[in-house]
């Protein structure tokens, strides 16, 4: 019966097993195969950590996946692969005249999940859709495609699909062997070269040339030209806007990818308020509209229109629920690197050297941004905390050296709060080692706290417990120099009882709180001073133990405060200035002969990761020495070669050095 029962069950839903290449699906409708799948699925996310920060985790479909809620119909099927803690991926098949077609990809997934993303600040649970490029597949016919397909799904999502072996509305329970492939495993043949197949020579005719056309690559688009814009609400007042960037925008039009770079205009238009500001620029046939918001805290680019006209009509495409460039208000968001931004499916901006400011300009320049306030916070505190380590530290040495036999004094807090305030000065003004030297600060000064908190409790306790100035206020207290006796014994009279005290020399000594050798003097105070000037000197004593105690008390909060200031700055690195800051034009790498083109899929366009340097003349220095030996597919690297010459070494890959030419710095 057991066994009866397992069989239904794997008719009913779908099979999923893990292969060595990828993960193979069967979707059953009864007893017989209705959809079936054989593929490789990645996936890169990008989520909010603690203090607003970004990270991106990469993991792969594994193998816990499940089909139970993969569907076949009779005009569409879903393919549907869930995964533990309520991730899930899908794709939608439908059924057009002769053919079928993917026509979305859903993806779901939750931040809860702290096995795949450990730290989120969020936990909730977020699904993207994307378009992906499988069209035209015959029926009765497996689509085919080895090369990988990047597909980005949101600015925060890219998935990777590889290996793909998939059939939709399987005929007759039994998997075709007719395969439509990819245009991306479409291999490029040269053109034939005519031959002559018989012995004789024919003299050819005067003045008649057969040249056949050389095979070229597909020029890259150099470097967009930087643009400076400005916006001011009237004639008379200074700059309420402030833009600086780049832009290359790429679109697709009539099922065709083209990118072209936009000519800055020579006057920029828009509107600054108080909670919307607009930059409107027009140049040639190309119009591009920003809109920025703001919610008093923060600002963003909320909303998008490009405009362009084309040889093949008007091309336009808008977006009003972006939240990109954000930054606090006040300050200006800059990235000099360049950077790729999906606006829609058909519509993509790259952006090079940007630095933008909508809102809070003063006197026309750009806000000098959060670093530069952050840092002086810093300074302030660390200082501050350094004043009341060298304070903690005189007060405590003066308590413990004003007498012999007295030695408590909390001065060790100030020791280490003293060397923790310093590193952290130091590495407030470091830019390469600023962390790890802000990392060591922030140790030292958490302990210098915790002994803090320690000697603030044994001074005051002793203090308030050991020390009693009534007998010395009242007159009842003597002092004994080494001038009268180096040391003698002296009577002392109680009520119930007199008694000898010995007096060592330079001690001041109170007999009302002697109690004649009894133990239970101790509970009442010391009763005498050794090794001091005078009796003044155990006042002192007293109000230095308490200002020790303060001191040790604010140490400890201030202490609190600079480890949690310093460790907010230790991650932030200075923006470079946009004047100031410029790096070498690219230059025209070495073209091979006659090279054959490269197959790219369209998503792989979208393969620009956020914020990486562009390429220097340095980068391209002997290019052509390098070629491409990573032993990869041309079309595992085509998220770069739209962008430059396939036979460019890989972005950090060591370029050619000259013996006697020093190497660039490192930059991370």
């Amino acid at each position: 019966m057991s066994r009866y029962a397992a069989f239904i069950f794997f008719l009913s839903l779908g099979v999923v097993s893990q292969l060595s290449h990828g993960i193979e699906v069967e979707v059953k409708d009864g007893d017989k195969l209705c959809l079936y799948a054989n593929l490789t699925l990645n996936f890169s996310v990008s989520y909010k950590v603690a203090e607003n920060k970004s990270k991106t985790v990469s993991f792969e479909l594994p193998n816990s996946a499940k089909s139970n809620d993969s569907k076949c119909g009779a005009a569409s099927s879903i393919l549907k692969l869930s995964f533990p803690e309520g991730h899930s991926w899908s794709v939608n098949f439908v059924l057009k005249n002769k053919s079928y077609q993917a026509d979305v990809i859903t993806f779901t997934y939750n931040l809860n999940d702290s096995n795949v993303f450990p730290s989120s600040s969020s936990n909730e649970t977020v699904t993207v859709t994307a378009k992906p490029d499988i069209t035209n597949v015959g029926l009765d016919t497996c689509y085919s495609c080895k090369s990988e397909d990047l597909i980005q799904a949101s600015p925060q999502v890219n998935m990777t699909l590889s290996n793909v072996l998939v059939q939709a509305f399987v005929a007759n329970g039994t998997k075709s062997e007719n395969l439509t492939t990819c245009a991306a495993d479409v291999p490029v043949t040269p053109s034939p070269t005519p031959h002559v197949t018989n012995a004789t020579t024919v003299a050819p005719a005067p003045n008649t040339t057969t040249a056949v056309p050389p095979t070229t690559p597909t020029p890259t688009l150099p470097t967009p030209t930087i643009g400076n814009y400005s916006i001011k609400r009237d004639a008379n007042s200074t700059a309420c806007l402030l833009a600086n960037f780049g832009l290359r925008i790429g679109f697709t039009q009539n099922k065709k990818y083209q990118e072209v770079n936009f000519d800055p205009p020579a006057e920029a238009s828009g509107a600054c308020g108080v909670d919307s500001s607009e930059l409107l620029l027009a140049s040639n046939d190309v119009t591009v509209s920003l809109t920025f918001t703001n919610d008093t805290k923060k600002f963003r680019l909320h909303a998008v229109n490009v405009t362009l006209n084309t040889s093949a009509g008007v091309f336009s495409q808008s977006s009003t629920n972006l939240s990109l460039w954000e930054a606090t208000v006040g300050s200006s968001y800059m990235c000099n690197k360049e950077q790729n931004f999906t606006i829609t499916t058909l519509l993509s901006l790259y952006t090079f050297s940007l630095h933008v400011q909508p809102f809070g300009v003063k006197n026309g320049i750009y806000s000098t941004g959060s670093f530069k306030r952050r840092k002086r916070k810093s300074i302030t505190v660390t200082v501050m905390l350094l004043i009341v380590s060298v304070l903690i530290l005189i007060f405590g040495l003066a308590a413990t050296t004003r007498t012999q036999n007295i030695t408590v004094g909390g001065y060790y807090p100030g020791v280490i709060l003293g060397f923790g305030s310093f590193l952290g000065i130091i590495g407030a003004h470091l830019i390469e080692n600023k962390r790890q030297m802000l990392v060591a600060s922030i140790v030292f000064i958490s302990f210098g706290a915790v002994a803090a908190f320690c000697c603030a409790i044994v001074d005051g306790v002793f203090a308030a417990r050991h020390i009693d100035l009534r007998p010395l206020h009242a007159g009842r207290c003597e002092y004994l120099s080494n001038e009268a006796a180096s040391e003698r014994d002296v009577s002392c009279y109680t009520p119930r009882s007199s008694c000898k005290l010995h007096v060592k020399s330079n001690t001041c000594y109170c007999c009302d709180l002697y109690n004649c050798g009894s133990r239970a003097e101790v509970m009442g105070g010391y009763h005498e001073y050794t090794d001091v000037k005078s009796c003044q000197d155990v006042v002192h004593l007293y109000y230095l133990l308490w200002s020790a105690t303060i001191l040790n008390i604010v140490a400890l909060f201030l202490g609190i405060i600079t480890a949690a200031v310093l460790g907010g700055f230790k991650d932030m690195m200075p923006a470079p200035a946009s004047e100031s800051t410029s790096e070498p034009e690219a230059i025209a790498a070495p073209v091979p002969p006659a090279p054959p083109p490269p197959t790219t899929s369209l998503h792989l366009y979208h393969n620009t990761a956020p914020c990486l340097p562009p390429y220097t003349a340095y980068d391209l220095q002997g290019s052509y020495l390098f070629p491409d030996s990573s032993g990869l597919s041309d079309d595992s690297q085509s998220g770069a070669s739209h962008l430059w010459p396939t036979l460019i070494p890989p972005r950090y890959s060591p370029p050619h050095e000259h013996p006697d030419e020093k190497p660039p710095p490192y930059s991370p």
